[in-house]
């Protein structure tokens, strides 16, 4: 079964992709009454992207190239549709709902292809029906696709790359998308692991090296591009973000290993996928025993890929972010292990239906109610971007001096909206901050060097940064205290004669 033999899974899927999509968008938008994202990264894309359009330069502030964007392709993509005049938002949303829906059939297509053959037969519509739909109203997925982040490209073409080597051909062209999912997120580095586990034991030994050879070919010019392209924008092999949130976050360091591996892996399973877990052990226990070596090495992927983030940035907020590009791995071993468990279970024919049954329910309701828990939680991840980040901006746009330096730690929508010079705190487009970033002294001092006049920042993240500073402004935003947490402040500095700054 495939979508050309069944048109109707396929219209069915696509109008549970785009209601799912749109209730969230349209949720969102009643509470704070226009568009938004729930990060302040992607105003940072979209920054980037407007500038890429406009002046055809890779920046941040206008004629100061910087390698602050993670994800240059995904930029380079929103860059069309300023080009095109669709604004922040038009262009961007209608890529992620594409993007959401494609992934979605090729998360389908990829669990059709791996459940054995002899099992085919008893799969009908609704089970085939039944992957799409549980990748359509995961929470995650759907936060992923409308966040204005580069998450849903990177989960669509690895999926599309996985269906690919599942397929045990196409090589070059597997390699060659290998390398551009590089240039959505560095984390694509790591899909050389499991193209070349999956290669090595599952073609036989004349096969390898023919196979490797033309995975390299498509794969190395992309990569050494992409290195390229990061020295010529940064000076460095990768982006400034790479070095940056690494820094930033060394003090979670402190924990032990195992915990932080735990907090990262626990992610993933914040709603229906909890009941998958017995499905997951079940299905890595079958691929091992029948061999099924492309699942095997799927699962040591997002093992490995969660194992790194412990290693180098355990940071779990926005509901496991960083995670979110190795769920559907999760999602597709459970749901195919389940699938089995309950396929192969012996009891009567009687009692397999009511399991089956009572199995299929609980998945349902469980996904059912964390989708509107998940829409609650979009609304306000937006509000909180909305009124302290995009209202303080629109606030130093229409308030502050158009000379005006800012020292800031969110620079997204004060660098789209606040059209204003920034000095950026957060290292992404000032690395010289990188090496100081959690010394809050050292930090005044670049503060000073740097000639910046104003902050922004929430009052709480920093204990002595606001001194020799005056309040001017603060958002009046209420999600964010409903969450127990200030709100987005603005100072001025007030440098004595002695240590006036020399702005350079």
């Amino acid at each position: 079964m495939n979508c050309k033999s069944d048109r109707v899974v396929c219209l069915v899927l696509i109008i549970v992709g785009l209601v799912s999509f749109g209730i969230y968008l349209v949720s969102s938008y009643n509470h704070i009454g226009e568009f938004g994202y729930p990060v302040d990264d992607a105003w940072i894309h979209q920054t980037y992207a407007r500038n890429l359009a406009d002046f055809g330069e890779f920046s941040f502030i206008p004629g100061k190239t910087s390698g602050g964007s993670t994800a240059p392709l995904w930029t380079g993509l929103l860059a069309v549709f300023h080009l095109l005049g669709s604004g922040p938002f038009w262009g961007t949303f209608v890529v992620g709902l594409i993007l959401f829906v494609s992934a979605a059939f090729c998360f389908q297509q990829l669990a059709i292809s791996l459940i054995k053959s002899d099992q085919m037969s008893s799969v009908n519509r609704s089970v085939v029906f039944g992957f799409g739909a549980f990748f359509l109203l995961e929470w995650h997925m759907i936060w992923a696709a409308l966040s204005g982040m580069e998450i849903m490209l990177f989960v669509a073409l690895f999926l599309f790359v996985a269906l690919l080597l599942a397929k045990g051909k196409y090589y070059a062209l597997i390699g060659f998308l290998s390398g551009v999912i590089i240039w959505v997120r560095p984390d694509g580095l790591t899909l050389f692991g499991p193209v070349m586990f999956t290669i090595i034991l599952s073609k036989k030994r004349h096969e390898i090296l023919p196979a490797i050879t033309k995975f390299l070919l498509g794969w190395l010019p992309v990569m050494a591009g992409y290195l390229a392209f990061n020295f010529q924008t940064a000076g460095t092999l990768f982006p400034n973000t790479f070095y940056a949130k690494q820094a930033e976050y060394a003090v979670l360091f402190n924990q032990p290993l195992l915990s932080r591996f735990g907090n990262l892996l626990f992610q993933p399973f914040v709603g229906a996928a909890v009941l998958l877990i017995p499905g997951i052990i079940f299905e890595v226990f079958f691929a091992i025993k029948n061999r099924q070596w492309f699942e095997v090495a799927l699962f040591l992927w997002a093992g490995g890929y969660v194992a790194i983030y412990a290693l180098r940035l355990p940071v779990t907020y926005q509901h496991g972010r960083y995670m979110m590009p190795v769920m559907p791995v999760f999602f597709l071993l459970g749901l195919l292990g389940t699938f089995r468990g309950l396929m192969d279970i012996r009891v009567t024919e009687r009692r397999k239906k009511l399991i089956q049954f009572g199995v299929g329910a609980s998945i349902s309701l469980l996904t059912a109610g964390f989708w509107w828990l998940g829409m609650e939680t979009y609304r306000d991840d937006v509000a909180i971007i909305h009124e302290e980040m995009v209202e303080t901006a629109r606030w130093i746009q229409m308030n502050l001096p158009d000379d005006a330096y800012i020292a800031a730690h969110d620079i997204g929508a004060l660098g789209y909206f606040g059209d204003r010079d920034i000095f950026d705190l957060a290292g992404l487009i000032s690395p010289e901050v990188i090496p100081v970033i959690r010394d809050e002294e050292a930090l005044i001092r670049l503060i000073e060097k740097s000639g910046a006049e104003y902050l922004m920042t929430f009052p709480e993240w920093y204990n002595t940064l606001t001194l020799k500073t005056d309040l001017i402004y603060q958002s009046e935003g209420e999600t964010v205290r409903l969450h127990e947490h200030a709100n987005m402040a603005v100072y001025q500095y007030n440098w004595t004669e002695k240590d006036e700054p020399n702005r350079e």
